[in-house]
């Protein structure tokens, strides 16, 4: 092996232990943007590692999602997230998590999780108000030392914010308006989520890993 391969085989296997260490530091997650994401208020050109304490925010025409502790999680246009240990803050927007290792979504003074380890649900913010969709395997809701579980294929909203709503058949392709989540909105949920997939593949497949923007 002439030293120019022997250069390029070193550099990769930096690379190589480089990405390793930097994700096995706990809560560590890839973020893969399609559209304009902000990491800690700052543009990214694309997939980077995310970490405990990090702040993704989407804005009208941009979605993301990333990968940790045997989980995913997509994040719909206009939504802003924090990433903490095992779990999701949303603070405004769209959340979608599929998880076998019982990640947790906080929304206001609530947190959702799945029942078991493995579930996928999604949780909608607006303000204080949040509606749940329980999509494969029943959630719970707690708050306070009150808790509630939605069964799969049902949603349950908190409609004064008091977390009193009752669980209800989930319409097929949209979530009902509820909390002044308007329709149009919620609607909008699974156009996104489906074109999703297609921006993530096009985005993971011509993206680097950047450094990570920390606070």
């Amino acid at each position: 092996m002439n030293r120019f391969w022997m250069k390029i085989v070193s550099s990769l296997t930096l690379v190589i232990f480089a990405s390793s260490a930097l994700l096995a530091e706990p809560g560590a997650a890839m973020l893969y943007p399609s559209g304009a994401v902000m990491l800690n208020g700052n543009a990214i050109p694309g997939a980077t590692a995310l970490f405990k304490g990090d702040i993704v925010s989407t804005n009208s025409s941009s979605i993301a999602a990333f990968n940790t502790q045997n989980s995913r999680i997509s994040i719909t246009a206009q939504t802003t997230v924090k990433l903490e240990d095992k779990a999701v803050s949303l603070r405004s927007g769209v959340v979608t998590v599929d998880t076998t290792g019982g990640f947790v979504t906080h929304a206001a003074n609530y947190s959702v999780a799945p029942t078991s380890t493995t579930g996928r649900y999604r949780v909608v913010r607006k303000g204080d108000a949040i509606l749940v969709a329980s999509l494969e395997g029943p959630v719970m809701v707690k708050w306070g030392t009150n808790s509630h579980m939605v069964a799969a294929g049902t949603n349950w909203a908190s409609p004064s914010g008091d977390g009193g709503g009752q669980a209800q058949p989930m319409p097929t392709g949209k979530l009902p308006q509820d909390n002044g989540l308007s329709t149009g909105t919620l609607i909008a949920i699974g156009a996104g989520m489906a074109g999703l997939a297609i921006g993530l593949a096009l985005t993971t497949g011509n993206s680097h890993p950047v450094s990570p923007v920390r606070p």
